[in-house]
């Protein structure tokens, strides 16, 4: 589930640097972890926001081992439309 959260971060941050952003906002849940990444609150992700929150969640997700596996990185990857 965690996992699922942050492809789901991921996928959204990729949207909102990508465009569309007017739109995007309205549709971003309060509790997202979109907003996470946007640590200045100025409504955009920047590069280094963007970066940062994946980093993070990559220290998360690997732990002590210092790595993330092929099925670990996977779900990343794989958006799927809660709808």
């Amino acid at each position: 589930m965690k996992l699922i959260k942050i492809a789901s971060a991921l996928a959204l941050g990729v949207a909102l640097v990508g465009g569309g952003v007017g739109s995007a906002l309205a549709d971003i849940p309060a509790n997202s972890p979109v907003w996470a990444m946007d640590v200045n609150k100025d409504k955009k992700i920047s590069k280094e926001e963007f970066l940062a929150y994946q980093a993070k969640m990559f220290d998360k997700t690997a732990g002590s081992k210092g790595y993330c596996t092929y099925e670990e990185i996977q779900p990343f990857f794989e958006f799927k439309n809660p709808a």
